[in-house]
């Protein structure tokens, strides 16, 4: 496989670093990494996460060789994480509050509040609980979410290895599922309202690259409120990945997926004469996604990315998608087999390109564009339409002291993320991979945050969405749908929201959020928050 291939060859090159992903979930120092490149004081390719720790720690590293020039919230929080990425730059800080600390040349350890971390000449470690408990009230009664569970991660020599497992409870009421319209995270429940999430893998790096087997989140896209490429909200997937930075200015990434079929029936769906969905005759096979992304710095703090994914069934791995550099559309199209198209063949491709412009200080303006269905013949055509989302925005950080707007914009068009074989659809465990909203979609989002005082923020926010007629469930698949004809969905809501940072890994918040959700109740909204609502929302969480 080219994956071992690529890892045997590097194993004899020298290394001095490790590779953790930092879930992507923790934004605290996601919105810290990307204030400190909106201040030109690093330089972060931003349109992929994860962020790996070790680079994390690189670029605290950077910040600290100008820390005077920090404000004085900057140089506390500067300091907040360079404690928790010690391990990552080959020391053990002392903790601010230590039940157990022992020092000497040969080892340290180090117990905690908030973790339990050890190092030696060979070997570094870091373990820490999770407890989490999310409430909320409003006039249809009260919501609580529990969680619980344990997360670590170790170094040796050139590998890496890291795990989270969380245990959930959402008491009385199902919080996820596949077509509501809302950004939480999937969840694939075992009983009425319990459900596990599992993280985690092994990596392998070398001084200008990395390479693991990991399942995890991937966010592909440059956003601040929703990526549109590849979010967070199916379920974590088991993957082949690595990265690749052989220069300063260019940036490679690939990875190769294991997904979870959304048909359970034992078949895959087959699209009938007049381009209709109906149940076919073939043995349900298993799904993988293929997925590369090229970087380049076009100036001192702007970036393009150019990139295409695959969504394919099969008995195994087709070896042609481990290949890391194909397009994988024109790969497709080898495949024909007796005039055989290749989206009869079971492959979905998708186009995207992706861009950053930071070259002026405190302004970070981004977009992205995924393309489904793309022929620049449609362009002057009436009935055939081009299928693609569109996500773009701004954010101006500190032209105030402290004070961040966002604005950002998403446009979808109909059949986005679908395809007319369901079996090939971008999705996993019936979740789909991009935007939330899904396809036929629109929204606008604006957020003023205020960080009045170290490890906090204070944000005020406004969105306004709207859903189309969802057209691939009553079977059409065509590209002269018009979008949103009319608005079977809508939702406004208001948001003032708090969180306090404690220590990295616990934190305090809460909420105030006005909601008017109209349209189809059942389907695209927990009943909870369907209608016009004001919910109360407050929680604690000891990791994340």
């Amino acid at each position: 496989m080219a994956f071992l291939l690529l890892l045997i060859i590097c194993a004899s090159v020298p290394c001095y670093s490790q590779t953790v992903y930092e879930e992507v979930t923790h934004k605290p120092i996601y919105e810290f990494i990307d204030e400190m490149a909106n201040e030109q004081i690093i330089d972060v390719f931003t349109a992929v996460k994860p962020y790996s720790r070790k680079n994390i720690a690189r670029w605290l590293l950077e910040i600290q060789q100008v820390e005077s020039t920090l404000t004085l919230r900057q140089r506390r929080e500067l300091g907040f994480y360079l404690q928790e990425f010690d391990l990552e730059q080959n020391t053990l800080e002392k903790q601010f509050v230590n039940f157990y600390h022992h020092r000497t040349d040969r080892y340290q350890f180090n117990f905690s509040p908030s973790s339990m971390r050890y190092r030696d000449t060979l070997f570094r470690c870091s373990v820490r609980p999770i407890v989490g408990l999310q409430y909320g009230n409003n006039q249809f009664g009260t919501i609580s979410h529990f969680w619980y569970g344990v997360e670590g991660f170790a170094y040796v020599n050139n590998f890496a290895m890291y795990a989270s497992l969380r245990e959930n409870d959402e008491e009385h009421r199902i919080l996820s599922n596949p077509e509501y319209l809302n950004p939480r995270n999937a969840a694939i429940y075992v009983e009425y309202d319990d459900y596990t999430e599992a993280r985690g893998g092994i990596t392998y790096s070398w001084n200008w690259g990395h390479a693991g087997l990991v399942k995890d989140y991937i966010q592909w896209g440059n956003h601040y409120h929703y990526p549109s490429i590849i979010s967070n909200k199916a379920p974590s997937f088991t993957q082949l990945k690595y990265e690749l930075r052989p220069w300063k200015w260019l940036t490679f990434h690939y990875f190769h997926a294991w997904l979870v079929p959304n048909r359970v029936s034992g078949y895959i769906d087959q699209p009938n004469q007049q381009g209709n969905i109906s149940a076919g005759q073939n043995p349900l096979h298993k799904k993988f996604m293929a997925g590369n992304m090229v970087g380049v710095q076009l100036f001192s703090h702007s970036r393009l990315a150019i990139g295409n994914t695959v969504v394919y069934t099969s008995h195994a791995p087709d070896p042609g998608y481990l290949f890391p550099l194909f397009i994988y559309g024109a790969y497709n199209n080898t495949l024909e087999i007796s005039g055989r198209k290749a989206d009869e063949l079971h492959q979905n491709a998708q186009l995207f390109i992706d861009f950053s412009f930071r070259e002026i200080r405190k302004l970070h303006v981004y977009g992205s564009i995924y393309l489904d269905d793309f022929q620049i013949s449609r362009f002057n055509d009436d009935d055939e339409k081009n299928i693609y989302n569109l996500n773009v925005g701004l954010q101006l950080s500190n032209v105030i002291p402290n004070v961040f707007v966002t604005m950002e914009y998403y446009r979808a068009m109909p059949l986005v993320y679908q395809h007319d074989m369901a079996s090939i659809t971008f999705n996993s465990n019936e979740y789909y991979m991009g935007h939330y909203l899904q396809d036929n979609s629109e929204q606008l989002f604006a957020q003023i945050a205020i960080k009045p005082f170290t490890n906090s923020v204070f944000r005020i926010e406004y969105l306004h969405a709207v859903h189309g007629p969802d057209y691939f469930d009553q079977g059409i698949y065509s590209t002269a749908l018009p979008f949103i004809n009319q608005a079977e969905w809508k939702r406004r809501q208001f948001n003032v929201s708090f969180r306090y940072t404690l220590l990295y890994n616990v934190s305090l918040f809460g909420s105030l959020t006005n909601r008017l959700v109209s349209g189809k109740r059942a389907k695209y909204t927990l009943p909870f928050y369907h209608g016009n609502t004001q919910t109360i929302s407050a929680g604690f969480q000891y990791g994340f």
